[in-house]
């Protein structure tokens, strides 16, 4: 069975372009239009990994990813956050926030992919699982 990856950003283009990488990577891909209905969906759809926009109206990427972080339902899913600004700072905040990594916007298929599978990996050890090496992306 496939990864589930959560798209949350405002920009349906984005998430549009994101999708179409993550599926040809084998990934089942749920998307969310900004930071609520990133918290409602996964907190339903129990995904394997967050993509997490900073910049969106209502409630930001970073209080989105307060919030995964406090609940429990969603507290050990790993956000990624996606980034259009280059500056340092925004990083920082991101990571204080809860995320895992930070990925400029554009970003290349070849980083979308390798970021996800460290942070899968990562969140597999964590949990105890171990990983298998040469496992594919996705599966």
């Amino acid at each position: 069975m496939p990864d589930r990856v959560l798209i949350v950003d405002d920009d349906q283009v984005v998430r549009r372009m994101a999708r179409e990488i993550l599926e040809l990577a084998a990934y089942e891909v749920l998307e969310a239009v900004d930071g609520m209905d990133g918290l409602d969906k996964a907190a339903q759809g129990r995904p394997a990994v967050i993509l997490l926009d900073l910049m969106m109206p209502g409630i930001d990427g970073y209080e989105t990813c307060r919030g995964l972080k406090d609940n429990p339902a969603t507290h050990d899913i790993p956000v990624i956050v996606v980034t259009a600004s280059g500056e340092p700072a925004l990083n920082r905040l991101a990571y204080a926030a809860g995320a895992v990594a930070c990925i400029p916007k554009p970003f290349r298929r070849e980083a979308l992919i390798a970021t996800i599978a460290v942070a899968l990996q990562q969140a597999q050890r964590r949990a105890g699982r171990g990983h298998t090496a040469g496992a594919e992306p996705g599966r």
